[in-house]
């Protein structure tokens, strides 16, 4: 069974919520916004787990922004031409509305959620990263 707490020097305190079966936490990030964090728990435990999150995190962070800007190149013909109502933009404008809320640390890959900023009406939209931290898609849901 998994601690219902484990405190850890870079994301606090995280919480086990056995409805998904991960821990969650809050982190501050880069402007002093919040994001959560969930760390999936794998066959080798909570702390190796959480080691491994605590090793990609900085990674994942500062590489953000080419993430946000991949997923945008991902996603951006189908907004145009689905979901726009006619009023097309470009790359610059949908990484603009973009917002990353959290960040999901599987045992062998990682996404990031992003707020839609109505790009497809509300609906999440969220990258998959590999175990290398190679972006590999792009897909909204919800």
């Amino acid at each position: 069974m998994n601690p219902p707490v484990i405190h850890d020097e870079l994301f606090g305190e995280l919480r086990w919520d056995e409805l998904v079966d991960w821990y969650e936490s809050e982190v501050e990030i880069l402007g002093g916004r919040k994001i959560r964090i969930s760390v999936k728990v794998g066959d080798d435990g909570p702390h190796a787990a959480i080691e491994q999150a605590r090793h990609d995190f900085p990674t994942v962070v500062a590489n953000e922004p080419t993430y946000r800007k991949q997923t945008a190149a991902a996603l951006i013909n189908t907004h145009n031409d689905h979901w726009s109502d006619g009023d097309k933009i470009d790359i610059d404008g949908f990484m603009a509305r973009m917002t990353l809320e959290s960040i999901v640390f599987w045992v062998i890959y990682t996404e990031l959620w992003y707020d839609d900023g109505d790009l497809f009406w509300g609906h999440s939209i969220y990258a998959s990263l590999d175990s290398e931290l190679r972006f590999t898609e792009a897909i909204f849901e919800g």
